[in-house]
């Protein structure tokens, strides 16, 4: 993430980071230590939807659900997608 950021906007980038690592996993590596940054690639584009969205949690859920059918060749999860989406939402809320 770029310097020009805020420092909470660092924060709240750091979290949806931990968010996907934790709790989305949809390859389960969240107990690797050597595999924190496997889903770091995808943290600017859901920190940015965030930005432009606000409290809708539809569009990172359907960011989430594009990266695991295309990216990864995984079987859709609606439910999980759109948990973790409102949950970085409420990240952003807290950092708001």
């Amino acid at each position: 993430m770029d310097e020009r950021f805020s420092k909470t906007d660092r924060e709240l980038f750091d979290r949806i980071g931990e968010v996907l690592h934790y709790i989305w996993d949809p390859i389960g590596v969240s107990c690797e230590p050597n595999a924190r940054d496997e889903y770091s690639n995808y943290a600017p584009r859901c920190f940015s939807i965030l930005k432009s969205c606000g409290d809708d949690p539809k569009s990172i859920s359907i960011y989430l659900s594009e990266i695991r059918e295309k990216n990864m060749g995984m079987p859709e999860d609606k439910s999980k997608n759109l948990a973790v989406a409102k949950l970085i939402i409420e990240w952003g809320k807290a950092y708001g």
